[in-house]
């Protein structure tokens, strides 16, 4: 869905929140998209902004990316907010007013979107991307082997009525 989004969509001054199980994957979408731009060089045109050590965004890192959107062409930048939901409180407020300038295209990038404040969120196009497809098969199995050691009805969809549900809490948790 990514890929698609950046090759179908202008996104010049855009703001795009990318919510995927596979961060990395993602991010080098992206680099790959803005390499392949006539005229682009990743490390001259693109900030990339990552929590250190695991830790939190820091009011002073969205500091950096401001001064760096400000001292260049605007119009024609590239951001990369990596692990977005790591912004601490006060980060997040300070990088409502570079998203409200729409001086550079910006992607932040989660796993979980609600850990993203909600003003953040309403500013941006939201790409759900996922590359993880589940696999069926053991299901598959499990079926047979209640069938074949006669196992109810009842029983068997009481089963997948719990597996729905905690497929479904798994999906929304990570989602959001």
């Amino acid at each position: 869905k990514l890929y698609d989004f950046l090759n179908n969509s202008n996104i010049k001054n855009t703001i795009n929140l990318v919510v995927s199980d596979n961060l990395d994957l993602s991010i080098s979408v992206i680099k790959d998209y803005i390499n392949k731009l006539p005229n682009y060089h990743l490390a001259r045109d693109c900030f990339i902004l990552e929590a250190p050590n695991e830790k939190s965004i820091s009011i002073s890192q969205i500091y950096d990316l401001k001064e760096f959107l400000y001292k260049t062409n605007m119009n024609d930048n590239f951001a990369i907010i990596y692990e977005a939901d790591k912004m601490t409180f006060n980060s997040a407020n300070a990088s409502l007013q570079i998203l409200e300038d729409r001086t550079a295209s910006i992607f932040l990038l989660t796993k979980n979107i609600y850990k993203i404040l909600p003003t953040i969120r309403s500013r941006c196009n939201i790409i759900t991307n996922f590359y993880h497809d589940h696999d069926f098969s053991n299901y598959y199995n499990f079926i047979d082997h209640l069938i074949v050691n006669n196992i109810s009805k009842y029983t068997i969809e009481e089963f997948f009525h719990h597996i729905l549900l905690f497929y479904y809490l798994y999906y929304f948790h990570n989602l959001y």
